[in-house]
């Protein structure tokens, strides 16, 4: 795809330069790369097939991690212990009604509903 860069250097055409510094970004972080978004619970948790975890928590602060520009929210998942939110609303406890992606999961196969 194309981006808004001026003089972009991520593209085909300048492969060596971009892999050397996906490589270099890997060396300081070897974690760098990986999805922020992992399919399975922490420790503890009750595992759900259509629900994961932010690995590294969002940061919302006025929000109550209810609105798209919440990583959580935005990937369908609950906000754990990870996040670093204020007056969280993104829980697993909270009601359905806070909850406007619950709705367009996917069914749970083991529980026939709507993910939970």
């Amino acid at each position: 795809g194309s981006c808004n860069c001026h003089a972009c250097h991520n593209n085909s055409r300048f492969e060596q330069d971009r892999t050397a510094a996906i490589e270099a970004t890997l060396e300081r972080n070897p974690l760098a790369f990986r999805p922020k978004i992992a399919q399975t619970p922490l420790s503890g948790e009750e595992a759900s097939p259509s629900l994961g975890r932010h690995m590294k928590g969002c940061h919302c602060k006025k929000s109550g991690c209810l609105k798209k520009y919440c990583e959580c929210f935005q990937a369908a998942v609950h906000c754990s212990e990870q996040c670093k939110c204020l007056e969280c609303r993104n829980t697993a406890d909270a009601p359905d009604h806070l909850k406007p992606w619950l709705h367009s999961l996917p069914p749970c196969p083991s529980s026939g509903g709507n993910g939970f």
